[in-house]
C-alpha cells in the first residue's frame, strides 16, 4: 500500500499541471522513440518525431482531456476526471481541435498548421483577459504554443527545395 502512497504527489501535480505533465510526457516519449529506432538519424526523421509526439501529447490529449472536463462525455464523466461541475459550452471545440491534433499526425502540412494555430488560439485567449499577476499561470500554455510554432517552421524549413546556385553554370570563380 506504501507504494500507490508514493505516486499521490506526482499525480496531484499531474493533474494540477495538466499542459506541463503532457510536455514531458512528450518529451519522454519522443526521446524513447529516437533511442528505440536505427540509427543514425537525419534531421528531417528526428523533427518528424518531436512533432508527432508533440501533436498527440500536448495537443490532441490536452484537448481531449479539456474536452472531458467541459461535460462531452457528460457530468459524471467531467467531475470524475476534474472533480468539478461541467461547463458545455466548449466541449465540441475542444474535442475538434483534439480530432484535428490527431489528423494532424498523418504528415499533411497544413493539418499541423492548423493544429498549432488552433491550438494557439485556444491556449491563449485566457491570458488575453488574464491581469498580469495572473500571467504566469499561463506559462504551460505559452510553452505549448511557442514549441508548436517552433516545430512547424523546423518542418518547413527542412522540407523547402533547396535553392539553386546562380552562379553554378555561369563559369565565374
Amino acid at each position: 500500500m506504501s507504494g500507490t502512497a508514493d505516486f499521490r504527489p506526482l499525480l496531484a501535480w499531474t493533474l494540477d499541471n495538466p499542459e506541463l505533465a503532457l510536455l514531458a510526457a512528450s518529451a519522454l516519449f519522443a526521446f524513447l522513440t529516437l533511442a528505440l529506432m536505427t540509427k543514425p538519424h537525419s534531421g528531417r526523421r528526428m523533427v518528424e518525431v518531436l512533432f508527432r509526439c508533440y501533436l498527440l501529447f500536448a495537443v490532441a490529449l490536452l484537448f481531449l482531456d479539456r474536452a472531458i472536463g467541459a461535460g462531452l462525455f457528460g457530468s459524471d464523466a467531467a467531475a470524475a476526471v476534474h472533480g468539478g461541475a461541467a461547463e458545455t459550452s466548449a466541449a465540441y471545440a475542444y474535442l475538434a481541435f483534439a480530432v484535428l491534433g490527431l489528423l494532424a499526425l498523418a504528415n499533411s502540412i497544413g493539418l499541423r498548421a492548423a493544429a498549432v494555430a488552433g491550438a494557439s488560439v485556444y491556449l491563449l485567449g485566457p491570458l488575453v483577459a488574464a491581469a498580469p499577476a495572473d500571467a504566469a499561470a499561463h506559462a504551460p500554455a505559452v510553452a505549448i504554443v511557442l514549441l508548436g510554432a517552433f516545430l512547424l517552421l523546423l518542418q518547413l524549413s527542412l522540407e523547402a527545395p533547396p535553392r539553386a546556385d546562380p552562379h553554378a553554370g555561369s563559369g565565374a570563380p
